[in-house]
């Protein structure tokens, strides 16, 4: 198990997000996502799910974690690598370098959310630079907190790392 400092993890990414990046998606093919990060105690946590159905994809999921016991746990999960075509999700930000090594070790494409800070960092410079892409949405994003649900979103700077899906930098547009 993989443990960290107790962190609030539950910053929920806005559909306007998901559907600016649905375009890019669709223009790489991409058809079924994996979205693994999805919690029982939050309702808000699936949201992304239904989101993306929404938008036109399938989207396959591992059944929800429960952090009480570490049931369902990413890392932990065997899912069938050929039930996705991506892995798309706001992963927690506490965990990132372990989510990177993980998702790299499956090696299957993928597009997650994290701070730009993190490009920066040991576990993402020793990636195959020419396997790996930046998607910059159009403007800062306004993450839903569970935890503080009277507070207003928090805004913070985040941008999509893609793997084995171009490498590019891709600056998304409002439509």
């Amino acid at each position: 198990m993989i443990k960290t400092k107790k962190k609030n993890d539950n910053y929920y990414t806005p559909k306007w997000v998901w559907k600016e990046l649905s375009f890019f998606l669709k223009e790489k093919g991409i058809k079924r996502i994996y979205e693994p990060f999805n919690s029982i105690y939050d309702e808000k946590s699936i949201e992304s799910r239904d989101t993306l159905r929404r938008l036109g994809f399938e989207v396959v999921g591992s059944p929800l974690y429960n952090p009480m016991t570490n049931e369902n746990s990413f890392f932990d999960n065997s899912i069938d690598q050929d039930s996705f075509d991506a892995v798309v999700s706001n992963i927690p930000f506490s965990k990132k370098k372990w989510v990177i090594e993980h998702l790299v070790q499956m090696d299957k494409p993928f597009c997650i959310l994290i701070p730009p800070y993190a490009l920066c960092a040991k576990y993402v410079k020793k990636l195959n630079m020419d396997e790996i892409g930046i998607v910059i949405p159009s403007d800062r994003i306004d993450f839903d907190n569970c935890k503080r649900p009277h507070k207003h979103p928090s805004k913070w700077e985040a941008l999509f790392l893609t793997y084995k899906m171009g490498g590019e930098l891709i600056m998304l547009k409002k439509d």
